[in-house]
């Protein structure tokens, strides 16, 4: 595997910014995306609203703990990894875990599940049709199941 250039890391952090803001993965913008980087924020400027933080002199595994441990709302919080001792240290420290694959296959049931949690069950989108269709309709109704003709 070849080493990966600092440029090429710098790349690819911002490419995983842009990718989460340009198709939010995550569903709702109710839902806080915060991006947890091994190392030290040389030369990384962020300007978009997805927060970022860097390990510094810990692993970015330590640091995710220590963001749920201090976490005020460890259930709703989802760690979205495929390390496996990560999973497990955040799933029993309270929060709730998603394999990568899993996070960007599903971010519907993300959205609603999250939506649900913070504004009671999501608003059904309204309807709105005709007059002479809704009479038209009725009519078919009574027709069908009162017999009337």
């Amino acid at each position: 595997m070849p080493a990966l250039t600092s440029k090429k890391i710098k790349d690819e952090r911002e490419n995983l910014i842009d990718f989460i803001e340009r198709y939010k993965p995550q569903g709702s913008r109710y839902n806080q995306v915060t991006i947890v980087f091994d190392g030290h924020a040389a030369h990384f400027v962020n300007s978009s609203p997805v927060e970022v933080i860097f390990s510094r002199d810990v692993s970015g595994d330590e640091k995710i703990r220590e963001l749920i441990k201090k976490s005020s709302n460890k259930k709703s919080t989802i760690v979205i990894s495929d390390d496996k001792e990560l999973r497990f240290s955040v799933r029993a420290l309270g929060a709730q875990v998603l394999d990568v694959k899993s996070f960007l296959l599903q971010p519907k049931s993300l959205r609603l599940k999250s939506e649900e949690k913070m504004h009671g069950r999501p608003k059904q989108e309204e309807k709105n049709i005709s007059k002479v269709l809704e009479y038209k309709i009725n009519d078919e109704f009574k027709k069908r199941w009162l017999k009337e003709k």
